[in-house]
């Protein structure tokens, strides 16, 4: 919390910047201190263990970049189509749809993907493809067709809800019954903060393109939204750099089930 409110709070127009450092640093003092107790208490608040197992700790850590990169996305769309493109909110909110549309696409295919291709390769590619995706809204402008536009966030929804399901699925596949409790405790957390800090990290970013691309008054520019989508992108991207070193046979046990079973009933 000290984390997202520092953050917050050097994202601002005029920010109090001895107050927000602080509170940058406190929360990440705090986490650490939190991280060592836990690894050292018998009995922690917050169970680490399971992050001893990589199919695990990939939806903690690459997980956590992951869901940071997909929760910037609908914070920056609207406003890039209204004050970047001068869209009403109307035509903004419709242009948003898409990616929502691609959601629910996706759910249909997701069983068969993964049982024809695996967990990691699946994880690598629409993961790459999603963060491709990301960094191309830095290339939209008004000029930009509006089909071109429903496609990309199309393209946007169905890689963010592959990726949502096979990181849910997986994340439990090697953790044994014992320690189930804490490691869905540990995930249970890890989720809303990634998406808490995507949108933190959005408004970080549009403030860090403000101050390197200025244009003399309050009002964001095209440029600045640009940017902050390239860092979104770059975030999603080092979110797949934590699926290489995954198993190809990892969440093999969870495949060629039965339709209603595995993949399609974890489906998020």
């Amino acid at each position: 919390f000290a984390l997202m409110l520092g953050i917050d709070l050097i994202s601002r127009n005029d920010p109090p910047w001895a107050l927000g450092v602080l509170f940058v640093g406190g929360g990440l003092l705090l986490g650490a201190l939190a991280v060592r107790h836990a690894r050292r208490s018998a009995a922690p608040l917050v169970d680490l263990w399971a992050l001893c197992y990589k199919s695990f700790s990939l939806t903690i850590w690459g997980g956590t970049l992951f869901r940071a990169s997909i929760g910037a996305v609908p914070f920056l769309l609207p406003l890039l189509f209204q004050i970047g493109f001068g869209l009403n909110a109307f035509v903004s909110g419709l242009l948003v749809l898409s990616v929502f549309a691609g959601n629910i696409v996706m759910k249909v295919f997701t069983t068969g993907v993964l049982n024809r291709f695996g967990f990691r390769r699946t994880l690598l590619v629409n993961g790459l493809i999603n963060a491709v995706v990301i960094l191309a809204c830095a290339l939209i402008g008004p000029e930009t067709p509006v089909s071109v536009i429903m496609g990309l966030l199309f393209v946007s929804g169905l890689t963010r809800s592959m990726q949502f399901t096979t990181l849910a699925t997986i994340a439990f596949a090697d953790v044994p019954q014992d320690r189930m409790s804490g490691a869905n405790t540990l995930s249970n957390i890890a989720q809303p903060l990634g998406m808490a800090f995507g949108i933190a990290v959005a408004a970080l970013a549009l403030r860090g393109a403000a101050l390197v691309f200025p244009t003399g008054s309050t009002a964001i520019s095209l440029t600045q939204f640009h940017v902050a989508f390239i860092i979104i992108g770059l975030i999603a991207l080092a979110g797949v750099i934590d699926t290489i070193g995954l198993s190809p046979e990892a969440g093999d046990t969870l495949r060629k089930l039965p339709a209603g079973r595995g993949t399609a009933a974890r489906a998020r």
